[in-house]
């Protein structure tokens, strides 16, 4: 959240309250955009979380199909006996 973009404390959470319809306007309308403000704030940081998130995922999914790449070549290879192999050259 950036500084000093809005107003500091936390978010009004509900309807308005009670007898805000006998306020006058000025206070609604400052009510109205404190709230406004807030709303914009918390959707700015959910859509840099979900960002951040899906980032993340795409690096996973580049992993994991990595591995699988590996373990496929890894059970091509055949696997059979040492004595299959024939003797290094020093013997």
């Amino acid at each position: 959240m950036r500084q000093g973009s809005m107003p500091q404390g936390p978010m009004p959470q509900g309807p308005l309250p009670q007898g805000s319809m006998t306020q006058d306007p000025e206070s609604r309308l400052d009510a109205l955009e404190t709230r406004i403000a807030h709303q914009d704030a918390t959707i700015e940081d959910l859509n840099r979380i979900v960002t951040e998130q899906w980032s993340a995922i795409d690096l996973l999914t580049r992993h994991v199909a990595a591995l699988r790449e590996r373990v496929r070549e890894m059970a091509e290879r055949p696997t059979g006996p040492a004595g299959d192999e024939p003797p290094p050259p020093h013997y």
